[in-house]
């Protein structure tokens, strides 16, 4: 899942791109994907303060 994400990122890939090069996922690959961004979105939370 994670490598689909950074595919997507590193190269602009459109969704129906990923679904060519990720055959074994087939229609999943937007579940896969937001499942991922949900998950990196809470990092950055945890992650980064911000500052007052």
């Amino acid at each position: 899942m994670l490598g689909i994400l950074l595919y997507i990122l590193g190269t602009g890939a459109k969704l129906s791109q990923c679904r060519e090069r990720f055959q074994r996922f087939g229609a999943t690959i937007n579940q896969y994907f937001a499942i991922v961004l949900e998950k990196v979105s809470m990092m950055v939370i945890d992650l980064i303060a911000l500052e007052d």
